[in-house]
């Protein structure tokens, strides 16, 4: 794999916006430093896509635990409509519908293999 092209585009300061997320902002400062750090910058290239790997390995775990405690969540929201929905009230009916539904998204973002915004 090559390296990326590390010359900042002028007027750009040195810094690569990847996202807008603050981790993906380095400041040109402490790119240089974290760079001068290693004796090459093949060896800089390979620890960053190390560090990469990681954060995204992370990611993800934290939102499988997300998902998780969202199924686990309306899982026991929906056995308690169940157990009310007996009564006829329209509230419950309608709120179990609501439910199953939102457990039935969930269930297929997590079958696609994604993760969306989770609402309860």
């Amino acid at each position: 794999m090559e390296t990326p092209d590390t010359t900042p585009v002028q007027g750009d300061g040195g810094d690569v916006d990847m996202a807008d997320e603050p981790v993906f902002k380095v400041p040109n400062k402490r790119k240089k430093q974290e760079k001068a750090a290693f004796s090459s910058l093949q060896l800089w290239w390979d620890v960053t896509k190390t560090q990469i790997k990681v954060f995204c390995q992370q990611y993800t775990l934290n939102v499988t635990r997300d998902i998780v405690r969202s199924l686990k969540a309306l899982e026991i929201e929906i056995v308690e409509l169940q157990r009310l929905e007996a009564t006829g009230d329209r509230g419950h009916i309608e709120a179990l519908k609501s439910k199953k539904a939102k457990m039935n998204d969930l269930l297929d973002i997590t079958a696609q293999g994604g993760a969306g915004p989770l609402t309860l």
